[in-house]
């Protein structure tokens, strides 16, 4: 709960309140002050008067001059409650803000990542229609070095048929030629022997 502060100064002559400065703290305890008023002297160094209100009981607390060494320890102990308080937040945004730079690292890798992929989406896009102009022509030219192999080897193959009809032409030819000699073989054979009967 908030405590609130109101610091004034009584001028002595013309016995005007003026305000000098406003604070709110905050502090733990069923009989925390709510609000407290500080009167002082012209000179800002004596209290003349100190009154409060007190959460627990909603009581005014009677303004009568109060000493300053309870002013002092009272206010010691809200210094005390408010600097605990002030740790407790320190460590709690401490512990945030090493989340954040943790998420924040995560983020940027990721966000490194991202861009990396991108940049490579970048580059097969930018690749793409030269590697299939590239493909293409590297196509066209196997197809038209198989044309032409396929050209070649019919040629080779019809010279290759006629060879081998050659061949067979000139197989048979000889085989003919073989039983004309034979016939004629025999032929000498028949004339040898009737010629060795008439002797």
């Amino acid at each position: 709960m908030s405590l609130g502060i109101s610091w004034q100064s009584r001028d002595e002559s013309s016995r005007n309140v003026h305000q000098r400065d406003e604070r709110s703290l905050e502090i733990d305890g069923q009989n925390s002050i709510h609000a407290v008023v500080f009167l002082v002297d012209s000179e800002g160094k004596h209290i003349v008067a100190a009154g409060g209100y007190y959460v627990s009981t909603l009581t005014r607390a009677a303004s009568t001059s109060t000493p300053l060494d309870s002013i002092i320890a009272f206010l010691e102990e809200v210094i005390s409650s408010f600097q605990r308080k002030m740790a407790n937040m320190k460590e709690t945004i401490e512990s945030f803000v090493a989340d954040m730079r943790a998420r924040c690292a995560r983020y940027e890798a990721l966000r490194k990542t991202i861009s990396t992929l991108e940049s490579n989406v970048q580059e097969l896009r930018t690749e793409l229609p030269s590697a299939k102009d590239e493909l293409e022509c590297s196509y066209s030219k196997v197809i038209t070095h198989l044309e032409h192999d396929i050209a070649h080897v019919k040629v080779d193959h019809a010279e290759l048929e006629q060879m081998i009809t050659s061949v067979l032409t000139k197989i048979h030819d000889l085989g003919a030629e073989h039983e004309r000699l034979h016939e004629q073989l025999v032929a000498a054979e028949d004339v040898i022997q009737e010629l060795r009967a008439q002797c």
